[in-house]
């Protein structure tokens, strides 16, 4: 497991790391708004970088993503954990006595069916730029939104999952959690809840096992993610691996 070589990205990694996925096809990473000239140099012609998708919401886009050369935008905004705070949802809000978002739940309602709009116009956004080129998406760290929509699209494509949660994790390797929150956890160090406030930053085990057994559960597995949130039928699902599986044979 390894990270792409960027000046401004720390958590930039390319899914052909699992076996049988095409090389410089499916890129996952933080938000852009720190590349080099070099880093979009290389976006452009060592990666054919040709769709980005930004997952993050309008108030996070005021970090404008470097724009890499004749390549398409997509705003596909998905909420933060953020926006959990102003829940009533019980179960959202029944976490660490109510100070903190659970994450778990958030993770859950990121592959629920209240998000289907977001997660076919993304599979459209798959299907219609996939024939060539790599497409990128993130949000800001790369770790809750981004990690989801990575394990969902490897899962999708067969990868075992044990190596997909290896990946999600991987994101604790190479990525620091911001100055700002580190000196700001030192004020729940007092109340004895500076672990919980940065598990917040990191990413855990348990937060995809949640999307992860809730598809599952809800759905009867990723084909069925797939058919009922995502609009994807069996010759959608087809293409699919046509374009992103280096060891597809036609049926």
């Amino acid at each position: 497991m390894q990270c792409l070589d960027f000046d401004g990205l720390r958590n930039a990694r390319d899914l052909s790391q699992f076996e049988n996925i095409k090389e410089k096809r499916l890129i996952r990473s933080e938000e852009l708004n720190k590349l080099s000239k070099e880093d979009i140099k290389k976006m452009q012609d060592d990666y054919n970088v040709k769709v980005v998708i930004d997952l993050r919401t309008e108030k996070e886009r005021k970090h404008r993503d470097k724009i890499i050369p004749n390549a398409k935008y997509y705003n596909l905004p998905i909420s933060n954990y953020k926006a959990l705070k102003n829940v009533s949802d019980k179960k959202l809000r029944k976490h660490k006595n109510g100070l903190f978002p659970n994450l778990c739940e958030y993770y859950r309602r990121l592959v629920s069916l209240e998000k289907k709009n977001f997660w076919t116009e993304l599979f459209k956004i798959f299907l219609d730029n996939g024939e060539d080129g790599a497409i990128l998406w993130h949000c800001v760290q790369g770790k809750d939104r981004t990690g989801v929509v990575a394990a969902v699209m490897s899962c999708c494509l067969g990868v075992d999952e044990n190596k997909v949660m290896d990946d999600y994790l991987f994101t604790n390797v190479n990525t620091k959690i911001p100055m700002k929150y580190r000196l700001l956890s030192f004020i729940f160090m007092f109340i004895g809840m500076r672990k919980e406030f940065l598990e917040l930053f990191t990413a855990r085990k348990e937060y995809l096992e949640s999307s992860i057994e809730y598809i599952k559960n809800t759905f009867g597995g990723f084909d069925g993610f797939l058919h009922d949130v995502c609009g994807i039928d069996d010759t959608k699902k087809e293409k699919l691996k046509s374009y992103f599986l280096s060891n597809y044979l036609e049926a």
